[in-house]
């Protein structure tokens, strides 16, 4: 869900021979002589969940990211939970005070601090998120608020020096897409595209002709309507919908200056006028409406077909082709802002991959590669984390999120806040609308404290099972039969603190360092990266 995405095809090498381009002005605050190396930062959790965790471990953990040769870390500031309505001018001061933290705790620990704005996923409530991302290309509401919320970010991030800039992404506001090529031929699609705007941009910028010939309908070259995903007209809807992205792009920059965005290298299939396939290449996007530079995401299996086994010598050579044709694209530097050389998200195990004994190898090479191509990259997946769907799990946000029943409080327990349960009390959370990553069972792990055994009758769905939390500080872990919606409910006999509440299927590891902080088989590696582009 949060990494979805395909990989590129193969037009786009056509450009892979070509040199990389001078780099001109250097890009707002990034900078070639101190290239950028971040960690996308989550804390203990991951990105959905992280603005309602606790901080008392940001400080180790950023002394940790700079002494392995970072200087930056990433947030996801995921639009909803920021500004929860886009009716009203109101912001979340709670997720507000926390990016403030950790801009502070990064300014002492030496770090910088860049973003990538309008983060798509959350579980700050039950809405359907999704509608206001689509509502940002019809409904002025929405765009307004939007504004709002840039420009709230953007005021409160820059008043730090840490700050050093900003991005979208496209797969963020890539959804609608999806929902085309559902609603495409329907009545319903066709009053949407002329609500959307399509219409019109395809009637300005083609002539009757032309779209006949590619919706091959008279009727619909008069009043043209979303078109089938994969037909001739196809291509005119992703370079609406390109131009869309731009637009917005444009109109943020307003109240979020040098404002830069991932650009799409993947290509998406259409079918041409004789039949065969073609790919449609998003590289009008790479300028990035006059931003400093442009930001992509760079994979290892990029280039590849399936099931290549890789090497580190051909794979470092391949990406380092790839960013130089990005660079051709965007006419100006490029940073790399997910660098993935391995990917454990389900559904992508066929991709081309780098054997285990190749990856730190190819770490070591791309540091080289970086120092000449980018202005720096940033990694996804830092420490491992699980797909974890509780909301406020660690008791951030106090009991915000949980629905409790007898006496629940929140305590501080050495230096964390932690839910007390009295004997009888239960917490539980509604689980509607949440979707893991994969995996056959559904886990769960928690930390209790007790000074007698509590027995936890814990249920998530329609499944109920025990556990007993003995004497002082223990870690209980138990599996459940796969459960989607539905609700967990956690109810104990006797008085019990409880903290770090995990429901999950699937832990997506980056072998940097693993779930509970142990270092992983490729530190080294990413060590050497850092060094390399270092020039250390």
């Amino acid at each position: 869900m949060m990494k979805k995405r395909n990989y590129l095809l193969g037009a786009l090498l056509g450009l892979c021979l070509l040199g990389a381009l001078p780099f001109g002005s250097q890009a707002a605050e990034l900078s070639r002589e101190d290239p950028v190396r971040a960690v996308t930062y989550a804390g203990r959790e991951w990105v959905i969940n992280f603005w309602s965790t606790e901080t008392e471990y940001m400080e180790e953990d950023f002394a940790r990211i700079r002494e392995d040769g970072f200087n930056a870390i990433i947030l996801c500031v995921p639009w909803r939970e920021f500004q929860p309505s886009v009716l009203i001018s109101a912001f979340n001061e709670d997720a507000f005070a926390k990016l403030r933290t950790v801009c502070e705790t990064a300014e002492r620990q030496g770090l910088s601090v860049m973003l990538r704005l309008g983060y798509s996923w959350d579980y700050y409530d039950h809405s359907n998120v999704l509608e206001r991302f689509e509502g940002l290309i019809y409904d002025d509401t929405y765009l307004e608020a939007w504004k709002r919320y840039a420009k709230q970010v953007y005021e409160t991030v820059s008043a730090y020096d840490c700050y050093a800039g900003a991005f979208l992404t496209w797969e963020d506001f890539w959804n609608f897409v999806e929902t085309e090529k559902n609603i495409a031929g329907t009545a319903s699609g066709s009053r949407r595209a002329k609500e959307m705007g399509y219409t019109d941009y395809v009637l300005e910028h083609y002539s009757q002709e032309e779209l006949q010939a590619l919706y091959g309908d008279a009727k619909e070259a008069l009043n043209p309507s979303f078109p089938e995903p994969e037909s001739p007209a196809y291509r005119l809807f992703l370079e609406w919908y390109d131009s869309w992205l731009l637009e917005l792009l444009s109109e943020t920059q307003q109240v979020f200056p040098a404002l830069s965005m991932e650009c799409r290298l993947d290509q998406d299939p259409y079918v041409q006028l004789d039949g065969s396939k073609n790919g449609y290449n998003h590289q009008a996007t790479f300028p990035c409406a006059g931003a400093p530079y442009c930001s992509v995401m760079l994979s290892a299996s990029m280039g590849y077909g399936e099931g290549t086994v890789l090497n580190a010598v051909d794979t470092a050579k391949m990406s380092e082709s790839l960013l130089a044709a990005s660079q051709t694209y965007a006419g100006k530097p490029v940073f790399v802002d997910q660098f993935l050389y391995m990917e454990t998200t389900p559904g992508y195990e066929k991709i081309a991959r780098l054997p285990e004994t190749e990856v730190n190898a190819y770490l070591t090479q791309m540091g080289e590669v970086f120092r000449r191509q980018t202005l720096g990259y940033g990694i996804w997946t830092y420490r491992d984390y699980a797909d974890n769907i509780i909301y406020n799990p660690e008791f951030g946000y106090s009991l915000e999120g949980w629905e409790t029943l007898g006496r629940v409080d929140t305590v501080t327990h050495e230096g964390t806040r932690m839910a007390k349960l009295s004997a009888g009390a239960s917490l539980s959370q509604d689980l509607s609308g949440r979707t893991y990553l994969g995996g056959e069972n559904t886990r769960i792990s928690l930390r209790a404290v007790a000074e007698r055994p509590v027995r936890l009758t814990i249920t998530v769905g329609d499944h109920t099972e025990t556990a007993v939390a003995e004497v002082g500080d223990t870690t209980l872990e138990l599996s459940f039969p796969k459960q989607l919606g539905g609700r967990i409910r956690i109810k104990a006999d006797g008085e019990v603190l409880l903290d770090n509440v995990k429901l999950y299927t699937h832990v997506t590891e980056g072998g940097i360092y693993g779930l509970s902080g142990e270092a992983g088989p490729y530190l080294e590696g990413i060590r050497a990266l850092n060094r390399n582009l270092a020039g250390s």
